[in-house]
């Protein structure tokens, strides 16, 4: 078995090499399991649109959630085991799907009142930005980003004032 980490830190974590041993025999189509290239295919569109087609991503068990859309989960997977399952592909698959391009706001009162929790996708989830990125943007539209590499670091707010910040703190809560 193939594995994409050193054996020094498989030593440390066991787990996590596992998984990435899994993995990358799922990548390289060295697994016959199809339980395997639906989890990758549901992960992927879990972090695309928000939730997984199959709700409990961690879970396809018995004790998880039904998929929602199991059509459109099994013509993907045949489609990332086509490609050689590769990701890139079906990044690529997924952003330029009619799906991610729809809005955000309903058209219909109607859908939005049959489908409430927008299980059946009559609208696209709003998805959260997070803090880094949305900072990263304004200094790239205010032309303020240092595109080398290896540079200083950015004072958070209580590091201007004479504070730090460091993991746990409770001051912040």
């Amino acid at each position: 078995m193939r594995l994409l980490v050193g054996a020094s830190r498989c030593l440390r974590d066991r787990g996590r090499c596992k998984a990435l041993a899994v993995g990358s025999r799922c990548r390289d189509g060295q697994s016959d399991n199809p339980l395997a290239h639906r989890v990758w295919v549901n992960r992927v569109w879990a972090h695309l649109f928000g939730r997984g087609i199959v709700p409990t991503v961690d879970n396809f068990g018995a004790m998880g959630r039904a998929a929602t859309h199991p059509e459109l989960l099994d013509w993907m997977v045949v489609r990332f085991r086509e490609h050689d399952a590769s990701l890139k592909q079906l990044v690529r698959d997924l952003c330029l799907s009619r799906t991610f391009a729809m809005s955000t706001t309903s058209a219909s009162p109607l859908a939005d009142q049959l489908d409430a929790a927008n299980d059946w996708l009559h609208v696209q989830r709003v998805r959260r930005l997070e803090g880094e990125t949305l900072r990263d943007h304004i200094l790239v539209m205010s032309d303020a980003l240092d595109h080398r590499a290896f540079g200083p670091s950015v004072p958070t707010h209580d590091a201007i004032h004479g504070g730090s910040v460091l993991a746990g703190d409770s001051r912040h809560r």
